[in-house]
């Protein structure tokens, strides 16, 4: 609104327009009453009475703080190795494995062929809850870290997971080249002795994935050096030595 000419005149000064509540609340928002002298802000009720703007502690601080966690969260996931999806991937593997060595397991009551398909699915549950342990530890922002012997285990190079892979795809080869040449048996000794290198070479494939899995999410699989002292081996005891 302008004054018109006659008001000028007349030394009468100029109407200053309303603000609207938008304004009020781009104004008033981090402010609160102050000192006088200093910038106005209109009331948010009355959208007239003034106020003397002053900075809202409390409110600035809360959003500081999410702002800093925020910030931090996106450092920890981006510092995370390799990203949680590839983590998903790799335990719904290993999941898949263990659960057809449940199955195979159910076909049998016992015997030398049971105990190994129970021993690669323990080795596949130990696998599997490893990698769990870690999906969790990212999940809630905790940076999981194992110190062997006074050094802190981290993920392994791609170097190392490639040697690794190698004795994992050389134990699949053999696997499937004997289960190619028991495939014309149905039953008999053949098949017998087949089934059960291929139970084994199963056996070490889940260790092998358990050692590949350890070193790429950087969970040690903890091995002692301390050396075996053999000629004790196989030598009767005392009473004494049982105790």
């Amino acid at each position: 609104m302008r004054a018109s000419l006659h008001d000028l005149r007349a030394g009468e000064p100029t109407p200053t327009p309303a603000r609207t509540s938008s304004n009020c609340l781009s104004m008033c928002f981090f402010y609160t009453e102050t000192e006088a002298n200093e910038p106005e802000c209109c009331d948010m009720e009355t959208n007239v009475q003034p106020r003397r703007p002053r900075l809202n502690w409390p409110i600035a601080a809360m959003i500081g703080i999410a702002g800093l966690v925020v910030v931090g969260a996106g450092i920890l996931i981006a510092k995370a190795e390799p990203n949680s999806e590839t983590l998903q991937g790799d335990i719904d593997k290993v999941d898949a494995e263990l659960k057809r060595a449940e199955a195979e397991a159910a076909q049998y009551a016992g015997g030398a062929l049971l105990a190994l398909i129970e021993m690669r699915a323990q080795t596949l549950k130990a696998t599997k809850a490893m990698m769990s342990q870690k999906q969790a530890s990212t999940f809630r922002f905790i940076d999981l870290r194992y110190t062997i012997d006074g050094r802190v285990a981290g993920p392994a190079t791609p170097e190392e997971l490639s040697r690794i892979d190698v004795d994992r795809n050389a134990a699949r080869a053999e696997i499937a080249s004997k289960q190619s040449e028991i495939a014309a048996y149905s039953g008999g000794l053949i098949r017998s002795m087949g089934l059960m290198t291929i139970a084994t070479k199963e056996v070490e494939l889940a260790f092998l994935d358990l050692r590949y899995m350890s070193a790429k999410w950087g969970i040690p699989v903890y091995l002692s050096d301390d050396p075996v002292d053999t000629k004790t081996l196989g030598q009767p005891g005392t009473d004494d030595d049982a105790l």
